[in-house]
């Protein structure tokens, strides 16, 4: 936290950086800020307005909201650190528009497979399984039973 009339953020030592680097800026403002400067690929991954009364008391953020502000929260992505020949710097957006990035999350619930599992079990396979039961109780039968010998038919006239 600073007093200034710009929002600035240093990066020109991160030029010396040997890898890829991540920023991750969270900038608490009278309005919504822009970036006015990009090392790589930025986004904006959150912007709203926040109040003191809705935050908890041990939220990390709480001491720096003594009143409604708009926070932004600004990712950059740099390739190519050597490209860093300056500081960030914000300036206000045109409006003070919200955004929420939207996380997708897919969570496979199994809890409602046994139900489905149970009906198709009484459905089909319940039924399947009970004829073909009959089927080899028949077969069995009949293959233990001796076959029945009809009495030999005498000729007439004898």
């Amino acid at each position: 936290t600073f007093d200034s009339d710009k929002i600035i953020y240093p990066m020109r030592a991160s030029s010396l950086a040997r890898s890829n680097l991540s920023v991750l800026l969270y900038v608490l403002a009278e309005h919504r800020v822009k970036s006015s400067t990009s090392f790589g690929s930025s986004s904006v991954k959150f912007a709203d307005w926040v109040e003191p009364s809705a935050l908890e008391q041990n939220s990390a953020l709480a001491p720096f909201v003594p009143r409604k502000s708009f926070l932004t929260k600004y990712q950059e992505q740099i390739y190519n650190p050597s490209q860093i020949k300056n500081d960030f710097t914000f300036s206000f957006a045109a409006s003070d528009e919200t955004y929420h990035e939207i996380q997708y999350e897919y969570v496979y619930d199994f809890a409602g497979v046994p139900i489905v599992l149970w009906l198709f079990c009484l459905v089909c396979v319940l039924p399947a399984a009970l004829l073909l039961l009959g089927i080899i109780f028949l077969v069995r039968r009949a293959r233990r039973r001796p076959a029945r010998r009809r009495p030999a038919r005498r000729a007439q006239g004898a």
